[in-house]
Parts: structure tokens; C-alpha cells; sequence
């Protein structure tokens, strides 16, 4: 049943007309607006997010725990986008504990890493053998990663990037 309505989903997908996958997704997508990051709290200085994600994707690459712990807020939420070609990629995650296991994806070898901006934050262009496979957009609260936003899906890559040059 879902949070705090008392009816299952397959009841409110006949009332919103719906299936009840669709509905599920509503109210998942519903939650995670409720625990959206305090828009007061979300570091603006570009120069303070570069530093924290450079230093995210340093101790991804190194293997460094500890200091990956450090660098996630508690509650972060990691979203994934794998789009039409790469459905099995998408995936949001939640919890530091459960984003320091997706950053294993983030150490690829001999990676060049691009910054950018995206949705008004701090960004990078993700190239390996010297092709983009992903662009992540970070959002900053108080010296944390509270979201990342990592885009998989190829097509759409080679699109914003064009867009950029």
C-alpha cells in the first residue's frame, strides 16, 4: 500500500486512470519531491562544488571509503539514466552506504573527466577510449553530495554535447 493513503496502488490506478506500475511510479516520483534537497542549503560558489566532486571522483578512483562516506550526504539520492538504449542502467538509489557501492561505475580506467555545468550546478563530461559515456550533474548542501544525476543514455549525450559547442 502506498505511504499514508491506506488503499492499495491498483485501487488509486482505477481512480486516476492509470495502470498500476504508472501509479507506483507517481508516488515514488512524489517522495522523492517531498525529500528534495532545501533549496537554501545547496552550495552556489562553483569553485566549493568542484572541489567536493573532484574530490568524490579522487577517492572513487582510489577506493577510499572513508573518505566517500564522507563526501555523501546521509540521504543522498543517486539517479541514473540510461534512457531507450540503456533501460537496464536506470536506477535511483538511496543512501550513502548504497551510493559508495554505485561509485565502483565512476572508477573507469584512464577516465578524463570534463567539467561542465549542468542544471546550474557543478557537471563533468565522463570520457573513456575518448568517448563521452555519461555527463553527472551534483548538487552541493553544506559540503555534501545530497544528488547526483548521471545521464547514460548515448544519444542524448552526443545531443547536449553538440548543444554545448
Amino acid at each position: 500500500m502506498p505511504d499514508g493513503i491506506g488503499m492499495p496502488f491498483s485501487e488509486i490506478a482505477g481512480v486516476l486512470g492509470k495502470s498500476t506500475e504508472a501509479t507506483r511510479k507517481l508516488a515514488s516520483r512524489a517522495r522523492q519531491r517531498v525529500h528534495a534537497v532545501d533549496p537554501a542549503e545547496v552550495e552556489t560558489n562553483h569553485a566549493r562544488q568542484r572541489s567536493v566532486v573532484n574530490a568524490f571522483f579522487a577517492a572513487s578512483r582510489d577506493s577510499d571509503l572513508d573518505t566517500l562516506l564522507a563526501l555523501l550526504h546521509p540521504e543522498i539520492t543517486f539517479h541514473a539514466d540510461g534512457g531507450a538504449t540503456r533501460p537496464a542502467a536506470t536506477a535511483t538509489i538511496r543512501g550513502a552506504e548504497n551510493g559508495t557501492r554505485r561509485t565502483a561505475t565512476f572508477a573507469i580506467p584512464n577516465a578524463i573527466f570534463q567539467p561542465t555545468t549542468g542544471n546550474g550546478g557543478a557537471a563533468f563530461i565522463v570520457y573513456a577510449n575518448q568517448q563521452p559515456v555519461s555527463i553527472m550533474a551534483f548538487v552541493i548542501t553544506n559540503g555534501q553530495i545530497a544528488q547526483i544525476h548521471s545521464l547514460l543514455d548515448q544519444p542524448r549525450i552526443k545531443e547536449l554535447i553538440s548543444n554545448l559547442g
